[in-house]
């Protein structure tokens, strides 16, 4: 079982992936959409909606769209101008 300090660890080091903007992390980041823990996935959806805007995987938003209230406040606005970037109304 994996304790919170290291799911927590593997989130950031997510978010940091998006935030140098390197697009060729994309392939792994799709893998981790399907990781086990909630927050590594919203991490990895939120990275690559950065990465490739309207191109992003509908497994991705899906993931955001269903996890974007059950995070804190400040994931909560990152998922929130995300989903903008890519659905601008």
């Amino acid at each position: 079982m994996e304790i919170l300090p290291s799911i927590e660890r593997r989130a950031e080091a997510v978010k940091l992936l998006g935030i140098i903007g390197d697009k060729n992390v994309i392939p792994w980041l799709l893998g981790l959409l399907d990781d086990e823990q909630e927050l590594v996935s919203f991490e990895s959806s939120l990275s690559l909606i950065t990465l490739m805007g309207k191109d992003v995987p509908n497994r991705a938003f899906q993931i955001v769209k269903s996890s974007i209230y059950k995070m804190n406040l400040e994931r909560r606005f990152r998922a929130e101008e995300a989903l903008c970037l890519i659905n601008p109304r």
